[in-house]
């Protein structure tokens, strides 16, 4: 209750905190109402605000697997991660990871802080719809085996995505940084002479991983 002599104003400062999963319209009255005895002349004794929901997040994803090489024949593991930095809590968020073109035998792991709405393991490709709150995460652990004829870089990228209705405020795709063929073999080689002119070079692949050339010949005297 207060006194207010002809002219006077109150002002009042609301601070409201709205909680990450608000959803809807945010709707706020406020009334003055005249005390018994006192004739309000009306029409203006009641005051509302609404304000629709404009929910932002910051999504983001990382992705590494330690390494700016690859041996083809062995196998690597990436770990992503995906993060909310809110404010806002996200429902509906798209996971995305394509493996890399023959690379089988993949074997996914997923860590939840806070986030729900994924499978705990699987194998093959990311497709997963998640619900993120604010300040939650997503660790996924792949495990990649690399074909032993794989040939060049070896490219994989992630990405989140926010649902429809999400202000994003930074930018979601991680792509990875080529990651560069070390073909690994163990060789051996032995030298015999068949005749007088000619000599025969074998070599043999013991171990690795990687593919070698065929058995070659080689012309001379002996050393």
């Amino acid at each position: 209750m207060v006194n207010m002599p002809n002219g006077s104003t109150i002002t009042y400062t609301v601070t409201v905190t709205i909680p990450s999963g608000r959803t809807g319209n945010l709707v706020n009255t406020a009334t003055v109402t005249a005390p018994s005895g006192v004739v309000d002349a009306g029409g203006n004794n009641s005051a509302t605000d609404t304000d629709t929901q404009n929910s932002t997040a910051d999504l983001s994803i990382t992705k590494d697997d330690g390494s700016l090489t690859y041996i083809p024949g062995t196998s690597t593991t990436y770990t992503v991660t995906v993060s909310n930095a809110g404010p806002s809590n996200v429902t509906g968020a798209t996971v995305t990871d394509n493996i890399p073109t023959g690379t089988p035998g993949v074997i996914q792991q997923r860590r939840s802080g806070g986030a729900s709405n994924f499978s705990a393991s699987g194998t093959g490709s990311i497709s997963d719809v998640v619900t993120m709150p604010n300040g939650s995460t997503i660790t996924y652990t792949i495990t990649v085996s690399i074909p032993s004829g794989r040939t060049g870089n070896l490219v994989n990228t992630a990405t989140v995505t926010a649902p429809s209705g999400v202000v994003m405020q930074v930018a979601t795709t991680v792509p990875r940084i080529p990651i560069h063929t070390n073909s690994t073999a163990d060789l051996s080689s032995y030298q015999g002479r068949r005749n007088p002119d000619v000599y025969s070079r074998h070599i043999n692949h013991l171990h690795g991983n990687s593919k070698q050339r065929r058995p070659e010949q080689c012309h001379g005297s002996d050393p």
